[in-house]
C-alpha cells in the first residue's frame, strides 16, 4: 500500500506539472494576443488608416480577440487552481504516507525486538537448565565443586565442605533457573500481546489509512481530468 500510494502521488504530481505548463502556455498566448490586438487597434486609430466601415469591422475583430484572450486567461486560472489542488493533496498524502510508514515500521521493529529478547531469555534459561541438570546429576565436568577441591586425598572435613558447596551451588542454580523461567514466560506473554496487537490493530489501521489516501488522490485525479475535459 505504501508503494501504491507513492505511485498515485507521483502520477498526480506529473499531471499537476502538465496543468501548470499548460496554464503558462495559455497565459503567454493570451497576453501575446491581447498585446497584438491593442497594438493593432492603436495603429489603426491613426489618421493615415482607413476609418468608417473598415474601422468598425476591425474594431469588432480586435474586440473578439480580446474576448478570446480573456477566456484563455480564465482557462489558465482554472488550470492553476487544479494544479494547486493536486499539489496540496499530494503534499498531505506524502506527509501522511511518511507518518504511517514511520509508525508502522516502529511497530514492526518493536515486535521484532521483543521476539529477539524472548529468544535470548530462552537461550539463557536453556543454558542455566543444563548447568543445573549437570550439578544435580553430579557431572563433575561442569561442577563448580571441582574448583574448590585441590586434592582427592584431602581430609574428611574437606569432603563435607565440598558436599555443602555442591548443595549450595545446586540450590543457587535452581533459583537462577526458576527466575530465568519466570522471566522467559513473562517475555513470551509480552511477545504474544505485542504480536496480537500488531496483527489485529496496527497493520489493519495502517492499511486502511493508506487505502483511504490512495482513494482520495485517485479521486482528485479523476475529478481534475473531468474538469479539464469540460
Amino acid at each position: 500500500m505504501l508503494n501504491r500510494l507513492k505511485q498515485s502521488v507521483s502520477s498526480a504530481r506529473e499531471l499537476a506539472h502538465f496543468l501548470r505548463k499548460r496554464a503558462l502556455l495559455h497565459e503567454d498566448h493570451a497576453n501575446g494576443l491581447r498585446k497584438l490586438s491593442r497594438s493593432t487597434q492603436d495603429a489603426l486609430s491613426r489618421p493615415d488608416h482607413r476609418q468608417g466601415s473598415f474601422r468598425a469591422a476591425t474594431d469588432a475583430l480586435l474586440a473578439l480577440h480580446d474576448r478570446v484572450a480573456d477566456n484563455a486567461l480564465r482557462h489558465a486560472q482554472a488550470l492553476h487552481q487544479m494544479h494547486n489542488d493536486l499539489v496540496d493533496l499530494c503534499d498531505v498524502a506524502d506527509r501522511n504516507r511518511k507518518g504511517w510508514k514511520t509508525s508502522g515500521v516502529a511497530a514492526e521493529d518493536r515486535v521484532s525486538d521483543v521476539e529477539n529478547a524472548t529468544r535470548k531469555l530462552k537461550a539463557k534459561y536453556d543454558a542455566l537448565a543444563e548447568d543445573y541438570d549437570r550439578a544435580r546429576t553430579g557431572d563433575s565436568s561442569a561442577s563448580t565443586a571441582s574448583r574448590h577441591t585441590h586434592s582427592h586425598s584431602g581430609k574428611l572435613s574437606l569432603f563435607a565442605k565440598s558436599a555443602k558447596s555442591l548443595a549450595q551451588h545446586e540450590d543457587d542454580l535452581l533459583k537462577k533457573v526458576q527466575a530465568a523461567d519466570q522471566a522467559y514466560q513473562a517475555q513470551v506473554q509480552t511477545f504474544h500481546a505485542e504480536r496480537a496487537s500488531l496483527l489485529a490493530t496496527t497493520r489493519p489501521q495502517t492499511v486502511h489509512a493508506l487505502r483511504e489516501l490512495v482513494g482520495e488522490v485517485d479521486a482528485m485525479v479523476g475529478l481534475v481530468l473531468q474538469r479539464f475535459s469540460e
